[in-house]
């Protein structure tokens, strides 16, 4: 299953995560930014996986060895993300914290 960045800026609830210089509907991906997300609750998750559909170095970031291994299996125990959109994500799982840098 394939996401396009068009779909997720279609649904009024992910259209603030659109870059104010990235070009709608160009599929290219800002490549410069380098973001972290710090948590992958129920918060965190849904908004790092949708920010790695727009940018290519988006880390999600969780002290829990667990939750990340669910997640890097494409389970996630709290039912906010799809595992087909999960697996289909670029998010870089880390339980590291070299990794935020």
């Amino acid at each position: 299953m394939s996401i396009l960045l068009d779909d997720l800026s279609a649904d009024p609830k992910f259209a603030s995560l659109q870059h104010p210089k990235a070009k709608r509907g160009s599929g290219d991906r800002l490549k410069t930014e380098r973001i972290a997300v710090i948590g992958l609750g129920y918060v965190g998750l849904p908004l790092a996986t949708h920010l790695a559909y727009q940018y290519d170095h988006v880390v999600g970031f969780d002290i829990s060895n667990h939750r990340v291994s669910e997640l890097a299996s494409g389970f996630d125990r709290t039912g906010e993300i799809s595992d087909d959109f999960l697996i289909a994500s670029k998010l870089r799982l880390s339980t590291s914290t070299a990794d935020l840098k």
